[in-house]
Formats: structure tokens, sequence, C-alpha cells
């Protein structure tokens, strides 16, 4: 009696411990338990084996015909309803796996996308699909035409990258000639301010020297795209930022530069065209010899260094009495003697010197006179007629100051003029003048003067 109850006990331990390792494998089954399927649709029917070797030979057969049809582990779908496939191992006819198809030859008819058409840069929206009819399944696969645009993940959630149109596809996945398109036009984000910055430069812009400006436009994902404009072009004009100086602008004078988005927001900026500072100041004269007579005229020049500063200056003569200089630079000679002409920059510091000899005039030495151009020294007149004749004191920088007499007030009168001696004749006869230089009366030149009858 022991024995038997032994016996159970371990024939009741194997059926444990083989039932334990029965539950540990995988059983024979398809790898689907229900599958959907259109009709015409072919599909490969796939098997987990478990503890079935694979070299089995597996038989297939259909619960019912004319659902479906059976090549082997490939099931053709031919007509609507449900039905049962079975594999079943053939040598041993217990272990079998069932799958449940459904064959439906319902068409999809329609398609679409649902979500914005605009999008901001960096934003994101999830699209949703309807289908017709509504009860066919909506899984689609999605796909973007640009992804440097907006990128579309497997769920149908957009992602704005960068400006621009992009197309958002949607394939069907229960009829894979259906495609739902959406055009998705991704926009820059509204800006908000604009802020302006030199890069170069700054509010006073130097004459002959450009200043760029930056406008940083917000917030981030707005559009960069500026359009600047001067409110004054004959002073500066500007061109992406870059300020070009065109003339100093006087004093209350300014010119506002302006940065407009392409939304309309601006930001306003106020600059003034000013000289460089004056750096060196240079005086200089055409004679290899700097002198003056006196009583004459030299011109002097004055270079400010560099050339965009300011050119005026401000002309002052050491001494007076011995040279004066006006705002041209022009310096007279008043005395003999040495005087300093200075130019003083209008920054009132910068300045530059020359030195000016002042010489006296040289001695007369012959008196010159001329009847249209030609020199003479004597001249026929008719009697109620006149000519003037030119006088000249040579060398010329001698003073060319000089009188006149005559021999006789009846045959001609004789009167000077700023061409110099201007004779009309009186009566038939003949006269002399008599010209001397005030300066040396030694040096006279004599002109012999006939009066003749009018010619009838």
């Amino acid at each position: 009696m022991k024995k038997i109850v032994l016996f159970l006990i371990l024939f009741a331990a194997c059926l444990f411990v083989g039932c334990a390792r029965t539950s540990e494998k995988e059983v024979f089954r398809f790898e689907a338990h229900q599958l959907d399927m259109k009709v015409g649709e072919e599909m490969e029917l796939k098997l987990i084996y478990g503890s079935v070797s694979e070299k089995e030979e597996i038989v297939y057969y259909t619960s019912e015909e004319g659902i479906v049809e059976l090549n082997g582990n490939v099931v053709t779908a031919v007509g609507n309803g449900v039905v049962k496939v079975t594999a079943q191992v053939k040598r041993i006819p217990t272990t079998k796996a069932t799958v449940e198809i459904t064959v439906s030859d319902d068409k999809l008819s329609g398609l679409k996308i649902n979500g914005k058409d605009q999008m901001n840069i960096n934003d994101t929206q999830k699209l949703t699909v309807d289908t017709n009819p509504s009860y066919i399944t909506n899984d689609v696969e999605w796909t973007s035409s640009d992804p440097t645009i907006a990128t579309v993940s497997a769920t149908g959630e957009v992602k704005a990258l960068k400006p621009g149109i992009v197309v958002i596809n949607a394939k069907s996945l229960y009829d894979g000639t259906m495609v739902a398109r959406k055009s998705i036009e991704v926009l820059y984000q509204g800006t908000e301010r604009i802020e302006l910055s030199f890069t170069s430069g700054n509010e006073d812009v130097v004459l002959a020297t450009t200043s760029t400006l930056q406008a940083t436009v917000y917030p981030e994902f707005a559009n960069p795209n500026i359009t600047w404009t001067s409110s004054n072009a004959a002073y500066a004009t500007v061109k992406n930022g870059v300020i070009t100086p065109v003339k100093v602008t006087p004093e209350g004078e300014k010119v506002i530069i302006t940065a407009k988005s392409v939304d309309g927001v601006e930001e306003k900026i106020e600059i003034h065209v000013v000289y460089a500072a004056a750096e060196s100041v240079s005086v200089t004269s055409t004679l290899e010899v700097v002198e003056v007579f006196e009583e004459k005229t030299i011109t002097l020049k004055a270079t400010v260094s560099p050339q965009n500063a300011n050119q005026a200056v401000t002309w002052e003569s050491s001494d007076p009495e011995i040279a004066t200089v006006n705002e041209k630079g022009v310096v007279e000679g008043i005395k003999k003697g040495t005087v300093t002409i200075t130019a003083i920059a209008s920054d009132g510091t910068t300045k530059g010197e020359l030195s000016v000899t002042v010489t006296g005039r040289p001695d007369p030495e012959t008196i010159v006179t001329k009847l249209s151009n030609k020199e003479i020294s004597e001249v026929t007149i008719e009697v109620e007629c006149d000519e003037t004749i030119s006088v000249t004191i040579s060398p010329a920088d001698a003073k060319q100051d000089y009188t006149f007499t005559v021999s006789s007030e009846t045959v001609a009168s004789v009167e000077k003029n700023n061409r110099g001696l201007k004779i009309t004749g009186l009566e038939v006869g003949d006269m002399v003048i008599t010209i001397t230089s005030e300066i040396d009366p030694t040096v006279k030149k004599e002109i012999i003067v006939h009066i003749i009858p009018l010619e009838e």
C-alpha cells in the first residue's frame, strides 16, 4: 500500500514539473489573432511554432468557402465576410492555430487633413485626418515635401522651422492609392521691437567716413528684413544700414535714420554729420621766395589735414603795421619788415604759420606810352577829336604815380583817367606833354602832339 502512495506522489510531482515547463514555452499560434483585409488583397500568414519543429508539414484550411482562397500560408481575399483560417500540424492533428479574418470591399472615397494653413516659425500643430466613409480607418503615413521648412512626425505633429511653403502628405494605410495633401505657409513671427546699434562710428558721422548701423529684430523668429530711410538725403544717405555722409549738418539741423520691419514696426536714431578733427594746418605760397612789395599783395593758401576736416581758417598777422591779411589769405605789404602770417583752424587751437617779408618797391626807370598797344613818342589828332594814350612806369612793380605838364593849353586839352591821358584837339598847332614820375622826378617822358584840321 505504501508503495502505491509513493508512486502517486512521484507521478503528481512529474505532472507538476511538466506543466510548469510547458507554461514557460511559446505555444503554436499565428502572429495575429485577427486580421482585416480588402477584397483583392493578398497576405502571407505567419506562424509562431513554439515547441513545434519548423520542419513539420503544416496544413491550412478555412471555415467557409468564398471569402478567402489559400495557397499554402498565402491568403487572398475574394469576398466579403468573416472567416477562420486554421493551420494544423499534419503529423499531430491536435496541434492547431486559428486566425479570424474580416474581408471587406469598402473603398476609401475621401481623405482630408485637418489643421491650420499658416504657422509661425518654431510653432507646432497636430494634424488629424478624416476619412470618407468615416468608419474606415484613418491610419496614415505622414511625410513633408521639405523637411527644412517643416517636419512632420509619425503621429502628424508638424514643427515649423523656416519661412516658406511646405506640403504635408498623408498616405492612407488602408488604401495606399489615396493621399491627402495640405499646403502650409510658414511665416515669421510678428515683430515686437527693433534695436539699433552702431557696429562702426556713432551718432556723429564724420564727413567722408561711413558709419554702420545694425538692426536686431525681436523676437528671435521675426522677419529680419529691414527697410532703411534717411529724413534728409542732402546731408546723409543710408543703405542696408550703412550711413554715407554727404555734407556737414548745420547747427540745429539733424538727420533721422529709420529702420522699418516688413510688418511696420519702426525704430529711429538721430545723427549729425560732422567734420573730422583738425590735425594740422599748412600755409603755403606759390612764390619760391615769399615776399611782397609795399602796397602790393600776395595770396597764401591754408590746407587743413585731414582732408575731411573743416577747411575754414581764420587769418592773423603778427604785425599789421608791416603787413595785413584778410579772410581770404590775401597779404598786403605796408612797410618794409618781416611778419608771421598764421592760419587758425575752426577748432581754435590747430594752427599753421608762414613768414612773409615786405620789401620796398623798385625805383622807376622809364615811362612807357602807347597808343593801340604801340609804343609812341608823338601823336597826331584832328581838331575836335581825341585819343587816349596809356602810361606805365617800368619796372611794373615800381610805383605808377606820375604827373604831367603841357606846353600849351590852347592847342589841346589833356585829362588823366584810369587808362592814361586823354588828349582832345582844340586848334591847329603843336604842343608837348611832359610826364614825370612822382617817385623819381628825373624819370620823364615827352609826347609831341600835332593838332591838324578836321577833314571835311
